[in-house]
């Protein structure tokens, strides 16, 4: 084969129909930042972390050649959390139901999640922690987030009325990326979106959700009328969890979602699993749960993570290299509907009705095809919709669904249906050699200082500031809800930014430096360290938030600088030739 030309926006997805040179210049940033995770992917751990770098058998086709394709079988899982499956197994459905769509197992709202053990690869029943993730659709952790549509959530859960059920897998990345491109087509997009589309019944649209620049826009949280400013574009910086996207339930004037949320459903996060489930480990590969404690990716218990990372592992041990499919990203399936006789309507809704009647793809293609010219065995929908138009005079609670204890219910939101739908990645498998030697278990190691996250100074101050309480009692910030893409500087201009790290064994001076692929100091690019301090905030890509330090710097570029995407080289005692991580800054 040969090198990509590039990495193509989820679903092959275009946004900017009706502008080429918005489009370009969307396709352009996004691949770049997909390369970017892609470098990361491959880099692995190695800074604090042993056993989890020297990963040969995850490829960058837009850098290296891929060779002979093999296949692209696709990974599929529940989804419907697994981990409160696997940690409440005593849980009537109702119950269970309750907490996937809601937090709270009962109508009064008042019972969450217990607390679970810390570390179930490590199981110590005295020490245990609130149910992770949180935040406002924290639990909803497979990739795939839903929002229920009341009719007023001023009603007690049990008697409002169900109107609409999203669900999506969008990745935030891609969103902040559209929204540096062009702010108000992300605007149009959730008016779009949360608004039904045009073509569907008039009757059935709702124009009472509109969405404005300023209710997507972050705010200062010492003064909320004021908006915080993207250094780079000097226009509005984003807030991901604004009215229109945060937690599980909506109205017809609010809420909704329109991409994932949870701290663990990131694209970089994914990308990352994959490369680290490429190296081979000496305690096998035949038991999901023990690979994924040993290898220490994701979380055990979901139905994604051990499921991903085993897949991925047997490719790579029987000769195979693997990289995602293009496009890559998280892709819904079609719901696997349940038979007639396990939903039952009104006697108002037409006859012979279904439930995949009143199913609608939003956002995403129902195939697409493989390097070989042949559809990929699955959809590539990135958002869909269960609703019943107003002027048929019922709605989804006024749909009945048989329980497997032969009792029926009404439709009480997305749960119900996540129980039919699976997400699906599509690595793309390549003919390889042999793998190396199993290595051992990861471990851990204080020998470099770890650079987590580089960020616009004003976005972090605003983020690590602006509160929001869980259902679990946990404060979470914005800050976690941030996304892992190198900043953006312009040649010739000083940007303060944010760098996020955990500490080395050693602390003292630190010494940092941007670099190119090769390791050698970006040209015309000074940086100047103000002061430091550590915060608390959940790393983008990770379940539970911890300490980290933080460094507060200011970058100055020369007009003659080259432009590009550089890693950063970063040390907190001098110490020698630490790794480099990629793709920390893009000089414009």
């Amino acid at each position: 084969m040969a090198l990509w030309s590039r990495f193509l926006t989820p679903a092959d997805i275009d946004d900017f129909a009706d502008n080429p040179g918005l489009r370009e210049q969307l396709q352009t940033l996004w691949s770049e930042r997909v390369d970017g995770f892609t470098q990361q992917s491959i880099t692995g751990t190695p800074w604090q972390v042993t056993y989890s770098s020297g990963i040969t058998a995850y490829l960058n086709p837009l850098r290296t050649d891929p060779g002979t394709f093999a296949a692209s079988p696709g990974i599929r899982w529940e989804a419907m959390p697994g981990r409160i499956k696997a940690y409440f197994p005593n849980l009537t459905n109702l119950q269970r139901w309750s907490l996937a769509d809601t937090g709270y197992s009962d109508s009064s709202q008042t019972t969450t999640f217990g607390r679970i053990v810390q570390d179930p690869c490590n199981p110590n029943p005295d020490q245990t922690q609130s149910y992770p993730p949180y935040g406002p659709r924290g639990w909803q952790d497979e990739y795939c987030e839903w929002s229920i549509t009341y009719d007023d959530l001023s009603k007690n859960v049990d008697q409002r009325k169900v109107l609409r059920l999203d669900f999506v897998c969008e990745n935030p990345e891609y969103w902040h990326t559209l929204w540096n491109v062009d702010p108000n087509r992300v605007v149009a997009l959730y008016n779009e979106v949360l608004n039904y589309p045009a073509g569907y019944p008039a009757a059935s649209r709702n124009v009472n959700k509109v969405v404005t620049l300023d209710d997507l826009t972050l705010k200062d949280p010492s003064n909320p009328t004021v908006p915080v400013i993207d250094p780079f574009t000097g226009g509005p910086a984003y807030n991901p969890l604004n009215a229109f996207n945060n937690g599980p339930a909506g109205s017809p004037t609010t809420g909704g979602v329109m991409h994932l949320t949870s701290t663990p459903n990131t694209v970089q996060t994914e990308i990352g699993l994959a490369g680290q489930a490429t190296l081979q480990r000496n305690c096998g590969n035949s038991v999901p749960q023990t690979l994924i404690c040993c290898a220490q990716y994701g979380q055990v218990h979901r139905n994604s993570d051990p499921h991903i990372g085993q897949s991925v592992n047997l490719a790579v041990a029987a000769g195979l290299n693997v990289t995602l499919a293009n496009p890559p990203g998280l892709y819904l399936q079609n719901p696997v509907w349940p038979s007639d006789a396990w939903v039952k309507f009104p006697a108002t809704a037409p006859a012979n009705a279904r439930l995949q009647d009143y199913f609608r793809v939003l956002r995403g293609a129902e195939t697409l095809n493989d390097p070989n010219g042949q559809p990929f065995s699955g959809n590539f929908y990135l958002h869909y919709v269960i609703e019943i138009p107003a002027d048929q005079g019922f709605c989804l609670s006024d749909i009945q669904i048989l329980d497997q204890d032969g009792s029926w219910h009404p439709l009480r939101g997305g749960a119900q249906i996540s129980e039919w739908i699976n997400v699906q990645i599509f690595p793309a498998a390549y003919l390889g050699t042999a793998p190396g030697t199993p290595l051992p278990c990861v471990g851990n190691q204080d020998t470099y200082a770890w650079p987590l996250q580089l960020l616009y100074r004003s976005v972090w101050d605003a983020a690590i500031n602006t509160s929001y309480p869980t259902v679990v009692g946990q404060t979470m910030t914005l800050a976690s809800n941030t996304v892992i893409i190198p900043p953006r500087v312009s040649r010739g201009a000083t940007t303060p930014l944010v760098l996020t790290w955990f500490p080395s064994g050693a602390s003292g001076t630190t010494t940092l430096a941007f670099v190119d692929d090769n390791g050698q100091p970006a040209s015309g690019v000074g940086v100047t360290v103000s002061d430091g301090g550590t915060a608390k905030y959940c790393v983008p890509g990770n379940t539970i938030p911890s300490q980290v330090n933080v460094l507060r710097l200011s970058v100055a570029v020369d007009p003659s600088a080259t432009p590009g995407v550089f890693g950063i080289r970063f040390s907190d005692n001098d110490q020698p030739n630490p790794p480099v991580a990629p793709a920390f800054l893009t000089i414009v």
